[in-house]
């Protein structure tokens, strides 16, 4: 059953009717709806903030449901998670970014500039090998090579961004739950980001964009996606015992299982004939024909002889 609302929808901006199209879909599905589930109430609402993370995936490069699931806007600012601002620098033609060190305690990010850097690494094949040949008092130590040596023609190293647990302590982070358990990925969060402000200024066109963690959001999981409100589990009714069908007597044949013979004479029924009141009711007149008439051909049963004095029929 479709989630519109019975009143008329807004008309889409020119230009925008897919984008569009395409948030309505993405809210009747229940899994992208921002602040109602998708609830005919708030349908209205719903359609218009993922229609905004979904221009604002248009202005960085990203596909719908890209932006949707990996843009959230906190007090009306855009919010990337960190992992979806690291993916921009690696696809972006003039920035790369490398890990100097990254630790629980430390992450240290060195960010470059230059030509062709899509996908690609920022140095020269052989990096390591020149710098022993260069020194080779270093070759055993195997001392970290400075970051500026070996780059490739046309890049250069536009600098290091550092972020450390005491800075996040200094900052009170250290106490959210996300911090205690993604200690690791966090700082990483906060040096890329930082970082891409700083020394790549240009992904998106200049916009200073803020993880969720850096806008105050907690957030749950290693790539910094907000904390969503669980939905309520559907109410199942309380199953019901399966229906017993009431115990049947049980039959003549099944009553005594002991042999007869084994049985005290008490238990024997003598073998007599019924009672007149125990015949049947109806005179034999008003049964049917077919139940009192013997047919001419038929013989005639034997009558029954009457039982000996003390004798049992079983």
């Amino acid at each position: 059953m479709s989630n519109l609302p019975a009143r008329q929808l807004p008309t889409p901006p020119a230009g925008l009717e897919e984008d569009y199209a395409a948030a309505q879909i993405l809210v009747q599905s229940k899994y992208y709806a921002a602040s109602g589930r998708g609830s005919p109430e708030t349908y209205e609402q719903d359609v218009a903030q993922v229609m905004v993370k979904i221009m604002w995936g248009r202005e960085m490069g990203l596909g719908r449901t890209v932006a949707v699931d990996g843009i959230d806007v906190i007090e009306g600012k855009p919010s990337p998670s960190g992992g979806l601002v690291a993916a921009c620098i690696d696809a972006h033609p003039c920035y790369a970014y490398a890990e100097v060190t990254r630790t629980s305690e430390v992450c240290r990010l060195a960010f470059y500039s230059g030509r062709d850097l899509a996908y690609g690494s920022p140095y020269v094949d052989g990096r390591w090998e020149a710098w022993a040949t260069l020194n080779p008092e270093v070759s055993a130590t195997r001392d970290p090579i400075p970051l500026a040596f070996g780059l490739r023609p046309g890049v250069a190293l536009r600098g290091v961004e550092e972020f450390t647990i005491a800075d996040a302590e200094n900052a009170k982070l250290t106490g959210k739950d996300n911090w205690r358990k993604y200690a690791k990925a966090m700082l990483f969060n906060r040096a890329v980001t930082s970082g891409q402000r700083a020394y790549a200024p240009a992904l998106w066109g200049g916009a200073r964009l803020y993880t969720p963690d850096e806008l105050g959001a907690d957030t749950d999981t290693d790539t910094s996606a907000p904390t969503m409100p669980a939905e309520r589990p559907a109410t199942r009714r309380k199953a019901q015992p399966p229906s017993v069908a009431p115990k049947r007597a049980p039959k003549s044949s099944q009553r005594l299982s002991a042999p007869l013979a084994d049985l005290p004479l008490s238990h024997r029924v003598p073998a007599t004939r019924p009672k007149s009141s125990q015949r049947p009711s109806a005179p034999l007149a008003d049964l049917p024909v077919t139940e009192h008439v013997t047919h001419a051909d038929e013989p005639s049963p034997a009558p029954a002889e009457p039982a000996a004095a003390g004798e049992w029929l079983f």
